[in-house]
């Protein structure tokens, strides 16, 4: 019932404003079709409905174009460590059978799909050190708790075999707190299927809406759904429906094609829904009518609210997990957002030459960002500043020394011979 109101609303609201969602009971419709059951929602089910699987890829392919990197502060600032033994594994090859694309994209489909996304360090016995991050499909994880040690373990189990990890030894990309976004929006998942199938039977049947009913008292859901059958059942049977006292039946002005009206309207209001558990704008996965010049400033947004929040959480894990207790305390893992940030060409180029000027880069770093390479002739390795700015600390010296100079520059012209 609720979802049948919701597709004819805003249908009824066009053409007669003053009924409200209160006073709609139940539609009149010329179709006869069957209940339909709702889907068993699981992660792998609501995958398959196309906007989750559009989200879903959306965000694993923003993020695997960001390539972690490894860095250390010390005294003298932040720099990159591009010879660290982790390297290898961050951003080329993880384990034996994924590339590092393919191993980061999997954890995060499976921290928004699943909850919880697991890949275990393999440490080499010599070094101690890891020398693959193995990644575990969802569901071969479990956890259980060590009440005498007062620890949480993880408890890999896949076909005969089974394995007690320690929870140093396992890297996690957890949603909030490692449940799935899934099975929290089970109900709206279940709604968008059963819109998707609602559709599918409208256009079978090539059904129209052809009016509503409704009346100025209250009616209770059991009372409305038996007003639906009845109806529905009456005039199937081409018979005359008698509707309860105080109720009527307004036929629409113009019947409306399902296919193309509430349909539609439906449809669009779930992958909305859609969008909003996985935090992505409705225009980036093609369900939205703002106009293209919105296309940069959405998936700006999109950057600063759902990637960068994940690229937070993967750093946090990683860097409290790949590297040497404190000898590498000061070692971190690190994502640049900057350079897929999406502006026009001539705002990307006016942003490089404040950087040039302002000393903070320098060409060759500019012309590393385009895809450039590096200057032939060893200029563009040098950092360039203007030279018309003071520092504070040095104000009231340069005002001193510039009054200072007109001063004498006056008495010298006042005691020229004349």
């Amino acid at each position: 019932m609720g979802l049948l109101q919701r597709i004819i609303e805003p249908i009824v609201k066009r053409y007669y404003g003053g009924v409200t969602t209160q006073s709609l009971y139940a539609l009149a419709m010329s179709l006869n079709s069957d209940e339909g059951t709702l889907i068993e929602i699981t992660p792998e089910s609501a995958h398959k409905l196309n906007t989750v699987h559009a989200c879903i890829n959306l965000i694993t392919e923003t993020y695997s174009l960001i390539v972690p990197e490894i860095k250390y502060s010390d005294d003298k600032g932040t720099f990159k460590d591009t010879k660290h033994d982790q390297n290898v594994l961050l951003q080329r090859e993880p384990n034996n059978l994924m590339s590092s694309v393919e191993w980061r994209k999997m954890m995060v489909a499976d921290m928004f799909l699943q909850g919880v996304g697991y890949s275990k360090k393999v440490i080499n016995r010599r070094t101690g050190r890891p020398i693959a991050y193995k990644y575990l499909k969802a569901g071969t994880v479990s956890t259980f708790y060590d009440g005498e040690n007062n620890v949480e373990y993880y408890k890999y189990t896949s076909g005969k075999v089974s394995e007690i990890i320690k929870p140093k030894d396992m890297i996690v990309f957890s949603d909030l707190f490692g449940e799935s976004r899934i099975m929290q929006n089970a109900t709206t998942l279940q709604e968008y299927d059963a819109v998707r199938k609602y559709g599918r039977d409208m256009f079978k049947n090539g059904s129209f809406i052809s009016g509503y009913i409704f009346g100025d008292k209250p009616l209770s859901a059991e009372a409305g759904d038996n007003l639906l059958k009845a109806f529905k059942n009456r005039t199937a049977k081409k018979e005359t429906p008698i509707l309860p006292h105080g109720y009527k039946y307004e036929p629409l002005q113009h019947t409306l094609p399902m296919g193309t009206a509430g349909y539609a309207l439906a449809k669009s209001t779930t992958d909305r829904d859609v969008c909003r558990i996985f935090g992505v704008p409705p225009s980036l996965v093609g369900v939205s009518e703002h106009a293209d010049n919105k296309g940069e400033t959405d998936f700006n947004t999109f950057l600063s609210t759902t990637i960068a929040p994940v690229c937070t959480l993967a750093e946090s894990e990683l860097s409290r997990k790949i590297f040497r207790p404190v000898k590498e305390d000061n070692y971190f893992v690190d994502h640049n957002l900057t350079g897929i940030y999406r502006f026009s060409m001539k705002e990307k180029h006016e942003s490089y030459r404040i950087a040039i000027n302002a000393g903070y880069m320098c060409p060759d770093e500019v012309r590393e960002e385009l895809g450039m390479n590096p200057d032939p002739n060893g200029n563009g390795k040098v950092f360039m500043r203007q030279l018309n700015m003071v520092p504070a600390t040095l104000w009231d010296d340069y005002m001193i020394n510039l009054i200072a100079k007109k001063t004498t520059k006056n008495d010298t012209q006042d005691t020229k011979p004349i």
